[in-house]
């Protein structure tokens, strides 16, 4: 009804206020071998805006992207343990409703397992990760010599003018040491064994027909 459409309030506020969370669904690649045991690290990266109160602004009263912050997992820039030489598998999820991510970690190349639940042929290495609002990457990340390295946000620009680009930022500090894991060789080999079906006969064609037209017939489909 007309006089309660005031009392809506967009997802996109809601998303900027912190209403989101990891949801995680095992699939394929927590049964293949050599993944399976790896370790994992769920990072649910966040950004909004505090006001001199610690409480967050309303979106409708949010500056430029340059004064709003991001939490991993709740907390400003935590610190991420990892011991050398040990491999982890870091669940990423942007839980933003409008803010790109481009990630990069301090002294090494991420390694692409799978972007929004969609399992890669075969490991990529990446420098950086452009991570978009409401996507998901799964990378493996290995222990470096002890030492403090950080994952960073790196400046990205969505549009030119005020608000379009975002400076860099500390998003999490990763701390390596304790004792030292021996070493052994990253996952090789295929991710996935997909079925060639470009030489496959087709069993039965349909045609889908969309409409916007809700007064129309419901569309048919063939």
């Amino acid at each position: 009804p007309e006089d309660l459409r005031h009392l809506s309030k967009p997802s996109g506020g809601q998303v900027f206020a912190g209403m989101a969370g990891p949801m995680i669904v095992e699939g394929g690649l927590d049964a293949m071998p050599g993944i399976r045991d790896i370790p994992q690290r769920v990072l649910a990266i966040q950004n909004t805006q505090l006001g001199d109160d610690g409480r967050v602004v309303p979106q409708d009263e949010e500056a430029a992207d340059s004064n709003t912050q991001l939490f991993v997992n709740g907390a400003i820039n935590p610190e991420i343990n990892i011991r050398p030489g040990q491999l982890q598998r870091w669940l990423i999820y942007n839980m933003n409703s409008d803010r790109f991510v481009k990630l990069g970690l301090e002294g090494q190349e991420f390694q692409l397992l799978a972007t929004d639940g969609n399992t890669l042929e075969q490991i990529q290495p990446m420098d950086e990760m452009l991570v978009g609002p409401g996507s998901r990457s799964e990378v493996l990340v290995r222990g470096e010599t002890p030492g403090s390295y950080k994952l960073e946000a790196l400046p990205f620009t969505r549009f030119p003018g005020p608000g379009g680009s975002t400076s860099e930022e500390t998003v999490a500090t990763i701390v390596s040491g304790d004792e030292p894991v021996e070493e052994g060789r990253d996952p090789a080999g295929p991710l996935q064994e997909k079925e060639d079906l470009r030489e496959v006969s087709v069993d039965r064609e349909r045609e889908i027909v969309y409409s916007e037209d809700g007064l129309a017939d419901p569309p048919k489909i063939f």
